[in-house]
């Protein structure tokens, strides 16, 4: 909103926020989409690969190897574990770009890997 608070993904899905005027961090969530969700071996779990926020910060996406997308709105603020408001599972590849508009009604999310690999939203009816 105001251009003072930094988001940092890891590749593990933890989510954190900093306060960029006191430069220190905010807040901290797991992403569940991220590499604690399957329970499978370390070196076969999908990991964070990048993630978004839209311009009046109130939903925040989260987009994993696996092309699983979480997409969570400012309750995640308050959790330690929030759960997302939406999860989109029809990506064939590894999440690579993530995208809102100025206006924060429509979200692209896709893989630039496999051609075609692409899925637009409309964020508050999320559909």
């Amino acid at each position: 909103k105001d251009g003072n608070r930094m988001w940092a993904l890891s590749e593990c899905g933890q989510v954190m926020t900093y306060d960029l005027r006191k430069m220190e961090p905010v807040h901290s969530f797991q992403d569940m989409a991220g590499c604690t969700s399957l329970g499978k071996t370390k070196e076969s779990r999908p990991c964070s690969t990048n993630s978004g926020v839209n311009d009046q910060e109130t939903m925040f996406s989260v987009g994993s190897t696996s092309g699983l997308i979480n997409i969570y709105d400012e309750t995640c603020m308050t959790k330690e574990y929030p759960d997302c408001t939406k999860t989109l599972k029809n990506l064939r590849a590894p999440v690579t770009f993530q995208k809102y508009n100025s206006t924060g009604e429509l979200a692209i999310f896709g893989s630039e890997l496999l051609p075609d690999q692409a899925r637009l939203i409309h964020c508050h009816s999320q559909r």
